[in-house]
């Protein structure tokens, strides 16, 4: 069993995504640009626009080639940094519209584009920030004059009513991305943790037993004779009482420890910051609340003294509870339901 880390989780692939994209539509504004200033421009707007649209082309291509967004979107700051990024693109489009005659400018319709980018990736309050933006700046072009009262309401309004749109797609998108990490880690038979679940959870602790020294033990937990038993009753009550064990196994650790069912009869319980000593009672009372329906086997082992990772850990709890098995004389499954 490997621990997460080896592989970008869903929300680092999404993020990555969502600065590629925004990237990309970047660089093809500034080409759609280029087209209008060689075919429409004012001709006393072309140098100005030249260069804006130069310094867009250029933002494109180093946040496509250049910006380091995997370190980024791993940090504290990646939210912020993409807020950011948004609020910049309008002043740009306002900058742009400015330069092109101010509110007579074909280029003030670009200030949608940051609306749309902001749904599909800020949290609510960024996209509330990044509306306000997009209408402040087309309020400031309407305000140079050139267009009429009739035109600023509709305008302003559809560009409010899309920033609502785009609120409410960011509060869907959160709730779908709450969901689903939460789904991607979770059995759903047991909803006890799953093995990537127990994964990050053991990536945690172990961060904790590499910075602080915090011993790490683990249990992995085997019940015996579940397939004849699922012969003899069915498999509805083999998946009944595998979730009375999730049950039983959940109820009877501490806050802080994590409870999964890796796959199968297999379970494990990881419990940080905890040394065979101080596991003890926890897993007597593991066990005791076991016996009444799942006779079982369990192998324990404890980081750093018994591996220094947690794959190391694992094969360690796992070769012991296979020794368990060995030595056991046979017995019965679990009693009839």
């Amino acid at each position: 069993m490997r621990a997460a880390g080896s592989h970008d989780d869903f929300e680092t692939q999404y993020w990555l995504r969502t600065a590629a994209a925004g990237s990309w539509v970047t660089i093809l504004m500034s080409l759609a640009g280029f087209a209008y200033l060689a075919f429409f421009a004012a001709a006393e707007h072309r140098a100005g626009l030249g260069l804006m649209l130069g310094v867009l082309a250029v933002s494109g291509l180093l946040a496509q080639f250049v910006v380091p967004w995997r370190r980024i979107v791993a940090s504290s700051w990646r939210e912020r940094a993409f807020l950011c990024w948004g609020l910049l693109t309008v002043a740009m489009i306002w900058v742009l519209a400015m330069v092109d005659g101010g509110s007579e400018s074909p280029l003030r319709v670009a200030l949608f584009l940051p609306l749309v980018f902001a749904s599909l990736s800020f949290p609510v309050r960024y996209v509330v920030a990044t509306g306000l933006a997009a209408l402040v700046a087309f309020l400031a072009l309407a305000a140079a004059g050139g267009v009429s009262g009739g035109y600023v309401l509709v305008y302003g309004s559809v560009l409010a009513g899309t920033a609502v749109m785009a609120l409410w797609q960011a509060k869907n998108h959160d709730s779908w991305r709450r969901e689903l990490a939460r789904s991607s880690t979770i059995d759903p038979l047991t909803q006890l943790l799953n093995r990537r679940g127990f994964a990050m959870a053991s990536e945690r602790a172990f961060t904790a037993l590499a910075r602080y020294g915090r011993p790490v033990t683990l249990a992995v937990i085997d019940l015996d004779h579940l397939k004849a038993y699922n012969d003899e009753n069915g498999h509805q009550a083999g998946d009944e009482l595998l979730c009375w064990v999730g049950e039983r196994l959940a109820a009877s650790v501490r806050a802080g420890d994590s409870v999964a069912r890796l796959g199968g009869d297999e379970f494990a319980v990881l419990l940080p910051d905890t040394s065979p000593a101080a596991a003890k009672p926890v897993l007597d009372r593991l066990s005791g609340a076991l016996a009444e329906r799942a006779p079982h086997c369990l192998g324990i082992a404890t980081a750093p003294g018994e591996g220094a990772s947690f794959d190391h850990l694992y094969r360690t709890a796992d070769s012991a509870l296979y020794q368990q098995k060995l030595v056991r004389p046979p017995g019965v499954g679990p009693p009839a339901p």
